[in-house]
Protein backbone atom coordinates (compact mmCIF):
# COMPACT_ATOMS: atom_id res chain seq x y z
CA UNK A 1 0.00 0.00 0.00
CA UNK A 2 1.17 3.17 -0.78
CA UNK A 3 2.02 5.79 2.39
CA UNK A 4 -0.08 9.33 2.20
CA UNK A 5 2.13 11.49 0.25
CA UNK A 6 3.61 14.72 1.68
CA UNK A 7 1.02 16.83 -0.71
CA UNK A 8 -1.67 15.57 1.19
CA UNK A 9 -0.81 15.59 3.84
CA UNK A 10 0.15 19.40 3.60
CA UNK A 11 -3.65 19.61 2.04
CA UNK A 12 -5.25 18.05 4.84
CA UNK A 13 -3.20 20.41 7.04
CA UNK A 14 -4.60 23.86 5.47
CA UNK A 15 -7.91 22.12 5.60
CA UNK A 16 -8.10 21.39 9.04
CA UNK A 17 -5.56 23.49 10.61
CA UNK A 18 -1.92 22.97 10.99
CA UNK A 19 0.40 25.34 13.08
CA UNK A 20 3.14 23.74 11.43
CA UNK A 21 2.20 24.78 7.66
CA UNK A 22 1.02 28.42 6.66
CA UNK A 23 0.63 29.60 3.18
CA UNK A 24 2.56 33.24 2.01
CA UNK A 25 0.23 35.44 0.38
CA UNK A 26 1.47 37.07 -1.99
CA UNK A 27 4.30 34.46 -2.62
CA UNK A 28 7.69 35.94 -2.04
CA UNK A 29 11.05 35.34 -4.09
CA UNK A 30 13.30 33.64 -2.44
CA UNK A 31 17.33 33.85 -3.29
CA UNK A 32 20.72 33.08 -2.02
CA UNK A 33 20.79 36.72 -0.91
CA UNK A 34 17.31 36.73 1.23
CA UNK A 35 13.98 37.23 0.60
CA UNK A 36 13.01 39.94 -2.25
CA UNK A 37 10.88 42.10 -2.74
CA UNK A 38 9.20 40.91 -6.31
CA UNK A 39 7.92 43.16 -8.88
CA UNK A 40 4.42 42.32 -10.52
CA UNK A 41 4.26 39.80 -13.52
CA UNK A 42 1.92 42.00 -15.63
CA UNK A 43 4.70 43.08 -18.18
CA UNK A 44 7.88 41.89 -18.69
CA UNK A 45 10.88 44.95 -18.73
CA UNK A 46 12.72 46.13 -21.78
CA UNK A 47 16.26 45.04 -20.80
CA UNK A 48 19.76 46.46 -22.96
CA UNK A 49 21.78 43.63 -24.76
CA UNK A 50 23.69 41.85 -22.07
CA UNK A 51 27.04 40.24 -23.25
CA UNK A 52 27.86 37.76 -20.61
CA UNK A 53 24.54 35.19 -20.07
CA UNK A 54 24.31 31.63 -20.69
CA UNK A 55 26.27 30.26 -23.08
CA UNK A 56 24.73 29.63 -26.45
CA UNK A 57 24.36 25.85 -26.36
CA UNK A 58 23.20 24.96 -22.89
CA UNK A 59 21.75 22.10 -20.83
CA UNK A 60 18.22 22.31 -19.38
CA UNK A 61 17.36 20.13 -15.86
CA UNK A 62 13.74 20.15 -15.46
CA UNK A 63 12.69 18.29 -12.40
CA UNK A 64 10.25 17.99 -9.67
CA UNK A 65 11.91 17.19 -6.49
CA UNK A 66 9.33 15.59 -4.62
CA UNK A 67 9.98 18.06 -1.88
CA UNK A 68 13.67 16.02 -1.12
CA UNK A 69 11.73 13.01 0.24
CA UNK A 70 13.59 10.55 -1.51
CA UNK A 71 17.65 9.87 -0.70
CA UNK A 72 20.06 10.13 -3.59
CA UNK A 73 19.06 13.40 -5.03
CA UNK A 74 22.45 15.06 -5.12
CA UNK A 75 24.25 11.99 -6.72
CA UNK A 76 21.41 12.52 -9.67
CA UNK A 77 21.59 15.76 -9.82
CA UNK A 78 25.89 15.64 -10.05
CA UNK A 79 25.33 13.16 -13.04
CA UNK A 80 24.86 15.43 -15.57
CA UNK A 81 25.83 19.28 -15.29
CA UNK A 82 23.60 21.51 -16.19
CA UNK A 83 23.79 24.99 -17.23
CA UNK A 84 19.98 26.22 -16.12
CA UNK A 85 17.76 24.50 -13.37
CA UNK A 86 13.84 24.25 -13.56
CA UNK A 87 12.49 22.90 -10.22
CA UNK A 88 9.29 21.78 -9.18
CA UNK A 89 8.29 20.76 -5.37
CA UNK A 90 11.95 22.61 -4.57
CA UNK A 91 12.54 23.21 -0.66
CA UNK A 92 14.78 24.87 1.04
CA UNK A 93 16.32 22.81 2.75
CA UNK A 94 19.85 23.42 4.42
CA UNK A 95 22.12 20.56 2.39
CA UNK A 96 20.11 21.15 -1.13
CA UNK A 97 21.19 25.11 -0.89
CA UNK A 98 24.82 23.81 0.08
CA UNK A 99 24.78 22.04 -3.11
CA UNK A 100 23.18 24.63 -5.03
CA UNK A 101 26.02 27.07 -3.62
CA UNK A 102 29.01 24.42 -4.31
CA UNK A 103 28.29 24.05 -7.68
CA UNK A 104 28.02 27.86 -8.22
CA UNK A 105 24.20 28.06 -9.33
CA UNK A 106 22.36 31.63 -8.67
CA UNK A 107 18.73 30.56 -7.67
CA UNK A 108 15.47 32.12 -7.33
CA UNK A 109 12.34 30.09 -5.41
CA UNK A 110 8.85 31.21 -5.13
CA UNK A 111 8.05 31.24 -1.17
CA UNK A 112 4.15 29.93 -1.60
CA UNK A 113 4.10 27.97 2.05
CA UNK A 114 6.12 27.10 4.49
CA UNK A 115 5.85 23.68 6.57
CA UNK A 116 8.05 22.37 9.62
CA UNK A 117 10.12 25.15 8.84
CA UNK A 118 10.71 25.05 5.20
CA UNK A 119 9.33 26.84 2.21
CA UNK A 120 8.23 25.14 -0.85
CA UNK A 121 7.82 26.29 -4.22
CA UNK A 122 9.61 26.50 -7.66
CA UNK A 123 12.68 27.13 -8.25
CA UNK A 124 15.15 28.61 -11.09
CA UNK A 125 18.71 27.90 -11.23
CA UNK A 126 21.67 28.89 -13.24
CA UNK A 127 25.19 29.51 -13.50
CA UNK A 128 24.84 33.24 -14.45
CA UNK A 129 22.71 36.01 -12.87
CA UNK A 130 18.84 36.56 -13.85
CA UNK A 131 17.98 39.59 -15.48
CA UNK A 132 14.35 39.77 -13.86
CA UNK A 133 12.23 37.62 -12.03
CA UNK A 134 8.75 37.46 -10.76
CA UNK A 135 6.45 34.80 -8.85
CA UNK A 136 3.05 34.08 -9.20
CA UNK A 137 0.95 31.69 -7.20
CA UNK A 138 -3.11 29.81 -7.96
CA UNK A 139 -4.36 28.04 -5.08
CA UNK A 140 -5.93 24.31 -6.00
CA UNK A 141 -9.39 24.91 -6.53
CA UNK A 142 -10.70 22.66 -3.90
CA UNK A 143 -7.65 22.10 -1.64
CA UNK A 144 -6.24 25.95 -1.50
CA UNK A 145 -2.88 24.15 -1.43
CA UNK A 146 -0.80 26.72 -3.95
CA UNK A 147 0.76 25.86 -7.04
CA UNK A 148 3.27 28.20 -8.39
CA UNK A 149 5.00 29.48 -11.22
CA UNK A 150 8.65 31.79 -11.78
CA UNK A 151 8.70 34.63 -15.00
CA UNK A 152 12.68 35.22 -14.87
CA UNK A 153 14.70 36.42 -17.75
CA UNK A 154 18.27 35.68 -18.66
CA UNK A 155 21.38 37.22 -21.34
CA UNK A 156 21.59 34.62 -23.30
CA UNK A 157 24.63 34.33 -25.32
CA UNK A 158 24.44 35.59 -29.14
CA UNK A 159 20.62 36.82 -28.65
CA UNK A 160 19.32 40.31 -28.97
CA UNK A 161 16.97 39.05 -26.45
CA UNK A 162 17.27 38.13 -22.70
CA UNK A 163 15.94 33.88 -22.35
CA UNK A 164 12.76 34.11 -20.98
CA UNK A 165 12.13 30.57 -18.84
CA UNK A 166 8.50 30.26 -17.20
CA UNK A 167 9.11 27.84 -14.33
CA UNK A 168 5.53 25.91 -13.77
CA UNK A 169 4.26 23.35 -11.48
CA UNK A 170 0.41 22.99 -12.82
CA UNK A 171 -2.76 22.65 -10.64
CA UNK A 172 -3.45 19.15 -10.11
CA UNK A 173 -7.06 19.17 -8.64
CA UNK A 174 -9.47 20.28 -11.15
CA UNK A 175 -11.70 18.13 -12.66
CA UNK A 176 -12.39 20.49 -15.18
CA UNK A 177 -9.96 22.64 -17.35
CA UNK A 178 -11.52 26.31 -16.28
CA UNK A 179 -9.02 26.69 -13.09
CA UNK A 180 -6.05 25.48 -15.37
CA UNK A 181 -6.68 28.02 -17.94
CA UNK A 182 -7.08 30.67 -15.49
CA UNK A 183 -3.73 29.57 -14.10
CA UNK A 184 -1.83 29.49 -17.40
CA UNK A 185 -3.46 32.23 -18.63
CA UNK A 186 -1.06 35.04 -17.67
CA UNK A 187 1.71 32.99 -18.56
CA UNK A 188 0.35 32.59 -22.08
CA UNK A 189 0.44 36.54 -22.36
CA UNK A 190 4.12 36.91 -21.58
CA UNK A 191 5.15 34.51 -23.69
CA UNK A 192 2.62 35.64 -26.70
CA UNK A 193 4.13 38.60 -27.96
CA UNK A 194 8.14 38.56 -26.31
CA UNK A 195 9.91 38.58 -29.24
CA UNK A 196 12.93 36.89 -28.31
CA UNK A 197 13.51 33.11 -26.91
CA UNK A 198 10.99 31.14 -24.68
CA UNK A 199 11.10 28.12 -22.06
CA UNK A 200 8.50 27.20 -21.08
CA UNK A 201 8.66 24.25 -19.00
CA UNK A 202 8.29 21.86 -15.35
CA UNK A 203 5.14 19.78 -13.68
CA UNK A 204 2.16 20.69 -15.85
CA UNK A 205 0.35 18.23 -14.47
CA UNK A 206 -0.86 17.70 -17.62
CA UNK A 207 -3.18 14.33 -17.38
CA UNK A 208 -6.21 13.24 -18.87
CA UNK A 209 -7.37 14.28 -22.36
CA UNK A 210 -9.10 17.49 -22.14
CA UNK A 211 -5.79 18.62 -20.09
CA UNK A 212 -3.53 17.67 -22.58
CA UNK A 213 -5.29 18.65 -25.67
CA UNK A 214 -6.01 22.42 -24.39
CA UNK A 215 -2.26 22.70 -23.35
CA UNK A 216 -1.26 21.75 -26.93
CA UNK A 217 -3.70 23.33 -28.94
CA UNK A 218 -3.24 26.74 -27.08
CA UNK A 219 0.84 26.34 -26.72
CA UNK A 220 0.58 25.84 -30.39
CA UNK A 221 -1.25 29.51 -30.91
CA UNK A 222 2.08 30.67 -28.93
CA UNK A 223 4.10 28.99 -31.73
CA UNK A 224 5.89 27.11 -28.78
CA UNK A 225 7.46 23.69 -29.55
CA UNK A 226 7.40 20.85 -27.33
CA UNK A 227 9.89 19.16 -27.19
CA UNK A 228 10.35 15.02 -27.62
CA UNK A 229 12.62 12.69 -25.25
CA UNK A 230 14.33 9.72 -25.93
CA UNK A 231 14.58 7.73 -24.20
CA UNK A 232 11.01 8.95 -22.79
CA UNK A 233 10.15 7.83 -18.79
CA UNK A 234 8.41 10.72 -18.01
CA UNK A 235 5.66 9.97 -15.36
CA UNK A 236 2.41 9.48 -17.03
CA UNK A 237 -0.77 9.39 -15.34
CA UNK A 238 -3.58 7.45 -17.54
CA UNK A 239 -0.91 7.59 -20.63
CA UNK A 240 -0.34 11.44 -20.31
CA UNK A 241 3.00 12.77 -19.38
CA UNK A 242 3.49 15.14 -16.35
CA UNK A 243 6.37 16.78 -17.07
CA UNK A 244 6.63 18.95 -20.49
CA UNK A 245 8.68 21.60 -22.26
CA UNK A 246 7.94 23.87 -24.87
CA UNK A 247 10.22 26.43 -26.83
CA UNK A 248 10.64 29.09 -29.35
CA UNK A 249 13.35 30.81 -31.02
CA UNK A 250 15.69 27.49 -29.98
CA UNK A 251 17.13 24.45 -31.61
CA UNK A 252 16.46 21.46 -29.68
CA UNK A 253 19.55 18.79 -30.06
CA UNK A 254 19.10 16.46 -27.68
CA UNK A 255 16.46 15.59 -24.80
CA UNK A 256 16.08 12.65 -22.64
CA UNK A 257 14.01 12.00 -19.74
CA UNK A 258 15.38 8.33 -18.09
CA UNK A 259 14.17 6.85 -14.57
CA UNK A 260 15.23 7.92 -11.60
CA UNK A 261 14.63 6.69 -7.52
CA UNK A 262 15.77 10.29 -6.14
CA UNK A 263 12.06 11.36 -7.05
CA UNK A 264 8.50 10.15 -7.79
CA UNK A 265 9.40 12.30 -11.29
CA UNK A 266 11.92 11.46 -13.74
CA UNK A 267 14.37 14.01 -14.64
CA UNK A 268 14.33 15.46 -17.99
CA UNK A 269 17.73 16.29 -19.71
CA UNK A 270 17.83 18.74 -22.53
CA UNK A 271 20.35 20.71 -24.93
CA UNK A 272 19.43 23.43 -26.57
CA UNK A 273 21.29 26.05 -29.02
CA UNK A 274 20.14 29.49 -30.11
CA UNK A 275 18.19 30.28 -33.34
CA UNK A 276 18.84 32.39 -36.08
CA UNK A 277 16.73 35.51 -36.47
CA UNK A 278 14.46 33.32 -39.27
CA UNK A 279 13.75 31.08 -36.68
CA UNK A 280 12.79 33.93 -34.23
CA UNK A 281 10.39 35.40 -36.28
CA UNK A 282 8.29 32.76 -36.37
CA UNK A 283 10.08 29.71 -38.77
CA UNK A 284 10.06 27.01 -35.76
CA UNK A 285 12.60 23.92 -36.72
Amino acid sequence: MKTVSLGLLLSLCLLLGCDELSVTSPPVLLTAQGERLSPPCARLPVLPVQQAGLPRQFDLLVWNLYKLQRPGWADALAEVPADLLLFQESVDAPPFIRWLTEQGYAWQQVGAFTYQGRTAGVMTAARTPELFSCPLAYPEPVLRLPKTALVSLYALEGSRYPLLVVNLHGLNFDLGTASYEEQLAPLWKLTRRYPGPVLFAGDFNSWGERRSLLLQQRMARQRLVPAHFTPDQRLRVGGWPLDQVFYRGLILEQASSEASLASDHHPLRLRFRLADDATLSGKSR
